[in-house]
Order: structure tokens, then C-alpha cells, then sequence
């Protein structure tokens, strides 16, 4: 896929911090999903990837996840309200070492594979919010939602 060249550079850094990060590493896999840079509202740019197809072959977890819209009405009786946005949280969930090469992903003639979870697998939601519950098991029974 051509991606926009305004938008190369800046995808560029963002893959250089990926790996000092260890989030992804290089390879070779017979895997290989479309990069796509977004440009979100505040001007910079987002490297996403389209696993799609990936998606449709993976089986999804049977986690049972928040339902917002049950949620939703214990807000309205709450009398403290606060948020906590973990910023790439996705990213605190390791990939199993067997399956990384199934994340793959090409940039710049070159081909990485995601050590963490990616954003847009199909799993990842429910993966995080697996972690989320075991680091915090006593949050629901105190009042709060874990979405």
C-alpha cells in the first residue's frame, strides 16, 4: 500500500520508538497485514494496521466484557466521577512469542512484528480487559466500571 509522504517521517519515529520500547521487533514472517497513517485531529500522525483478515481467522475470546450501556445508569446516581485513561495500554499486554510472527506488519521495505498487543487485533480488547480486572479485582465491588 502507498501511504502519504507527508506521513512517512513521522510513522518513521514512531517505529524507531516501538523498538527501543520493545513493542515490536523486526522479521521475516510469511505474515504480513497493511500499515495505514491516520492523522488525528491534533495535527500528528498514527500508524495503524489492518488486520482485518487476520480478525476473521483468529477465534475471539469468550471474555465476558463491559457492557456500557449497562453501566451507564450507575453513573447517573454516583456523586464522584472520574476517568483514568491508561495511554497505550494495549502495550502492557505481552504476545505470546508463538504468535507474533501472525502480527506482522511492512514499512519502509521493512517488516516488523508486534511483541505486545496490537491496537487492532481482534483480542486485544478482551486481553486488556483480562489485565485490568486481575490488577484491580476488588475495583467493580467498590463502585466502579472497568470499560
Amino acid at each position: 500500500y502507498k501511504i502519504p509522504i507527508a506521513s512517512y517521517e513521522p510513522v518513521q519515529e514512531i517505529i524507531d520508538s516501538m523498538l527501543k520500547k520493545e513493542i515490536i521487533r523486526p522479521c521475516n514472517s510469511m505474515y504480513s497485514a497493511p500499515i495505514w497513517p491516520v492523522l488525528k485531529p491534533n495535527g500528528k500522525w498514527r500508524p495503524t494496521v489492518n488486520y482485518r483478515k487476520l480478525n476473521q481467522q483468529v477465534p475471539l475470546s469468550r471474555w465476558p466484557m463491559t457492557q456500557l450501556d449497562q453501566e451507564l445508569p450507575k453513573i447517573k446516581v454516583s456523586t464522584i466521577l472520574s476517568t483514568l485513561d491508561v495511554a497505550s495500554g494495549f502495550w502492557t499486554i505481552p504476545g505470546h512469542p508463538d504468535d507474533q510472527h501472525k502480527l506482522a506488519f511492512t514499512f519502509g521495505n521493512r517488516q516488523f512484528a508486534f511483541m505486545r498487543c496490537p491496537f487492532s487485533y481482534a483480542n486485544s480488547p478482551a486481553e486488556f480487559n483480562i489485565f485490568l480486572n486481575k490488577a484491580c479485582p476488588d475495583a467493580r465491588a467498590r463502585g466502579n466500571i472497568i470499560y
